[in-house]
């Protein structure tokens, strides 16, 4: 994908020059990722952190726990991860591929989820406002859900779960200013459907993680 676009990320327009990137059609998921973590024996999620208090099996908090099964299943996508988690499993699919993969920067994101039409949803417009239908918000399934569940979501071009399931981490400061977040996009399980919109930018810090927080790659030619 490659764009000279106007882009629409926190309300306000941003004239923005895109070069050419590939997105990678679902979000990484827990199979994917406890490889690297496995292998590396660092960077576990923080429900399978030695000493954490959100543990899912030695914690007593049970924030990771309330998604059950979903927390550990294959193909649902990997929470519980930070930003810097995210980077560092970039480097090692990269060493391991030969190939050159990262984070997306927030304008690469956005033109992914809202194409050159700017739709204010990742779906193509005709199919309307958010619905169960379309996509995993609002707690109407109180978990993640296996990638690529919601095929009638998926945008033109043919990427899963852009709006809801997981917010994603992207490459991006939220203000270049202070430099003290990343930027968040897409929605999660249980965003209302306004912070599922293309155009919708949350934040986190660099070493937070979340249970409704994973992330996407790009592939760079």
């Amino acid at each position: 994908m490659s764009s000279d676009a106007i882009f629409v990320g926190d309300e306000k327009e941003h004239r923005v020059k895109v070069a050419d990137f590939y997105m990678c059609k679902y979000a990484v998921t827990v199979k994917e990722y406890l490889q690297f973590a496995q292998e590396t024996t660092t960077h576990y999620p923080e429900w399978m952190e030695e000493g954490s208090e959100y543990n899912v099996k030695t914690g007593g908090n049970d924030y990771y726990k309330k998604l059950g099964d979903a927390l550990t299943d294959d193909n649902h996508p990997v929470v519980g991860v930070s930003w810097d988690d995210a980077v560092a499993y970039c480097k090692w699919r990269s060493s391991k591929t030969g190939k050159k993969f990262r984070l997306p920067t927030e304008w690469e994101w956005e033109y992914a989820a809202a194409g050159k039409e700017k739709r204010e949803y990742p779906w193509p417009t005709e199919k309307g406002e958010p619905t169960s239908k379309l996509l995993n918000y609002n707690s109407n399934v109180g978990t993640t859900t296996p990638v690529g569940s919601y095929p009638d979501g998926a945008t033109p071009e043919g990427l899963y779960d852009m709006a809801g399931n997981v917010l994603e981490w992207t490459d991006s400061w939220y203000d270049e200013k202070t430099r003290s977040s990343r930027v968040l996009r897409g929605g999660g399980w249980g965003s209302s459907a306004g912070r599922c919109r293309s155009a919708y930018r949350g934040d986190g810090t660099p070493g937070h993680r979340f249970n409704r927080v994973g992330f996407r790659l790009v592939f760079v030619p």
